[in-house]
């Protein structure tokens, strides 16, 4: 009877044990391997949104920089072009016409 008694306290036991051990360790699995793939997702779609982010934020910095400076050149260079030929024609067109006019309307 006692050994009845002690054999089915230690399967029970046992059994407990094995199944509070196994339990115990899905759990840890479980947890750790959920709260690893969420901190990991989460590191992964942060640094993924910050990277690309900085990136998208340089290249329109760049991109938007780069045309407009590229732009305000040729506008500027077009300018004095258009300027300096403007002047250049009125000078020489008062020039000749002067010199047509002295030279025509003096006796």
């Amino acid at each position: 009877m006692l050994l009845h008694l002690f054999l089915h306290f230690f399967i029970c036991f046992f059994i407990s044990s094995l199944v509070s051990s196994f339990a115990s360790s899905f759990l840890h699995f479980f947890i750790c391997f959920f709260i690893s793939s969420l901190v990991s997702s989460f590191l992964h779609f942060f640094i993924s949104f910050f990277i690309s982010s900085l990136v998208s934020s340089f290249f329109h910095f760049f991109i938007c920089f780069f045309i407009s400076s590229f732009i305000s050149s040729f506008l500027h260079f077009f300018l004095h072009l258009f300027i300096n030929f403007f002047i250049y024609f009125f000078i020489c067109f008062f020039i000749s016409l002067s010199i047509h006019s002295l030279v025509f309307i003096s006796p």
